[in-house]
């Protein structure tokens, strides 16, 4: 279970925060350690500890639990428990971690328990069999992929993917009734335009949707540790300075957010050019996934 953690003894609330700003000598922000004001460095700490991938002198069924929970899922609720054994890790979806409404046929909690499931194969055979008993190694370079993969929920790029690219991943399409379409014709791309942002907008004004998504939002580094899942300003994408004032200024109402989700969607998720790294999702430790009941 989940401890609940105090603020940080060194941070500003947020009104201490304003009252310094206004007390400030011509307005000037004076950043040290000691006046945090709810800023926190981007991606560091316990949260983050299942990126050091693969480690030193783990076990194969350690290693493969790892690469389970680096796996993409929605909204980085990470719906799953796992029971881990030397010769087996049993996969079970973690009903309480559902998004609700957002997804209440619980597509996407599957479609995340898959992504686990192949990241876990895909370990175990760079270390051992599937059975997880001592045999020759498969080389894969999807598994160096595992650590490097992270959700980038920044601007797309309007631009056609290298023909290279596209033949490849069209090779890699080979269960039957899947199919992979490239749009690469402005009308099509403009029909998905459109459709997203429209999604995008029937989203925000379902009251429930809204809820049950802004649910998993981190704000702060307190929310961080304690929750160790969910979406945080750090993975937005949004310029050093944006992320930077997000922090001090705290957690912005659900209207708030909305706004800037469409608004963004409209204006360069669309159209625009990555600008940001690829940000890391924040993870829950095996030892907490390992004693959660099997649902």
């Amino acid at each position: 279970m989940n401890k609940v953690v105090p603020p940080h003894p060194g941070a500003f609330t947020r009104r201490g925060c304003l009252k310094f700003f206004m007390g400030s000598a011509g307005g000037a922000l004076l950043v040290s350690g000691g006046l945090s004001c709810g800023y926190y460095r981007a991606e560091q700490g316990d949260a983050y500890a299942s990126w050091v991938f693969p480690g030193t002198g783990t076990r194969t069924e350690g290693m493969a639990a790892l690469s389970a929970i680096l796996a993409s899922d929605p909204h980085n609720s990470q719906p799953w428990s796992l029971q881990i054994t030397p010769s087996q890790i049993g996969l079970h979806a973690d009903l309480s971690r559902t998004l609700g409404t957002i997804d209440n046929l619980q597509r996407e909690m599957f479609t995340g328990l898959g992504c686990a499931l192949e990241n876990a194969v895909i370990a175990a055979r760079a270390a051992a069999s599937v059975s997880l008993t001592p045999t020759a190694t498969v080389g894969d370079p999807l598994f160096t992929a595992i650590a490097v993969r992270h959700t980038n929920r920044g601007r797309y790029a309007n631009v056609s993917p290298p023909v290279s690219l596209a033949t490849a991943l069209q090779a890699m399409v080979t269960e039957p009734g899947v199919e992979l379409r490239l749009l690469f014709n402005e009308t099509d791309k403009g029909i998905c335009r459109t459709a997203t942002v429209d999604a995008t907008r029937a989203f925000i004004v379902d009251s429930e949707m809204s809820r049950d998504s802004n649910a998993w939002y981190r704000q702060s580094a307190d929310d961080i540790l304690q929750h160790r899942d969910g979406v945080t300003l750090d993975a937005s994408a949004n310029s050093a300075s944006t992320r930077f004032f997000g922090k001090l200024l705290g957690r912005p109402s659900d209207a708030t957010a909305n706004t800037y989700w469409l608004k963004s969607t409209q204006g360069d998720q669309m159209t625009a050019p990555p600008i940001a790294p690829m940000p890391r999702k924040i993870s829950r430790p095996i030892a907490d996934l390992a004693s959660r009941p099997r649902r």
